[in-house]
């Protein structure tokens, strides 16, 4: 594994999910093998019948969820013990957080993962999907599904590598670049000036969720949405639909109002 990401999904799903085996063992303290990592474009419907269904929040520096939809048996152990799928989501989703971790220098933390309804449009909000199989055996193999969200796949598919700051090459030379002048400086704050009084639309993102029709016309006061976010999470500031930050929600005078604690870097 190495410290600069690889180009695309199918580069790093294979190590995603070695390490996510790797986890598996250790919390279970059992040989435990995967195999037949492949990147497919859909899930067969047979697979969400007697599903569980669990979004990960991979909370970081550039959080993104990952969806796991594994069988609603478990994995079987022996013929004695099974493995509950919750638990079995989670130690898998902490062993992908660690390879994605490794691969792109960032400290990506896992939140305890929140159940879905199982239900095929939930791939809507995938990029990409990757299936494999894992088990302690052939005879007792499973397969699992999982749906890489957007944000976690802008982060995997960066188009340079990341590479954490203690392994930055210390033989880079600085940029050569020519001193501005003060004459420089008028003519900028002029063009800065000449927009300052343009309305921006900003917006502030709690969270968001997938519901289908039924589900909303079935809203009523009172009626609980579930968002994809964890309590606590940060929010995101949008400018005009873009992302310029995050913060978290205060309040002011008995108004809402949202301290910004990280500014998004383009």
């Amino acid at each position: 594994m190495t410290n600069a990401i690889a180009g695309t999904i199918g580069d790093t799903a294979g190590l995603m999910v070695e390490a996510a085996v790797g986890a598996l063992g250790e919390s279970l303290g059992a040989a435990v093998a995967g195999e037949g990592v492949a990147l497919v474009t859909s899930i067969e419907p047979t697979a969400y019948v007697d599903a569980v269904a669990a979004r990960t929040m991979l909370v970081g520096a550039v959080p993104g969820g990952l969806i796991t939809v594994a069988p609603a048996g478990g994995l079987p152990l022996d013929d004695e013990t099974t493995v509950e799928p919750m638990v079995l989501i989670e130690a898998l989703a902490r062993g992908a957080a660690a390879a994605i971790g490794q691969a792109t220098g960032t400290d990506l933390q896992v939140a305890p993962p929140e159940a879905l309804a199982p239900d095929p449009t939930v791939a809507g909000l995938a990029t990409h999907i990757i299936q494999f199989s894992v088990g302690t055996s052939p005879a007792n193999l499973i397969t699992v599904f999982w749906i890489v969200e957007a944000t976690l796949d802008a982060l995997m598919t960066a188009a340079d590598p990341v590479i954490p700051a203690e392994a930055s090459p210390s033989s880079v030379a600085p940029a050569d670049l020519p001193e501005l002048g003060a004459s420089a400086l008028p003519g900028v704050q002029q063009d800065l000036h000449l927009l300052a009084d343009v309305q921006m639309n900003v917006t502030v993102e709690l969270g968001r969720a997938l519901m289908q029709v039924r589900d909303l016309l079935s809203l009523r006061e009172g009626s609980v949405i579930e968002l994809d976010r964890a309590a606590g999470a940060a929010v995101d500031v949008l400018v005009n639909g873009t992302l310029v930050a995050r913060g978290e929600v205060v309040v002011i005078d008995d108004e809402l109002g949202v301290r910004v604690t990280e500014l998004v870097e383009r």
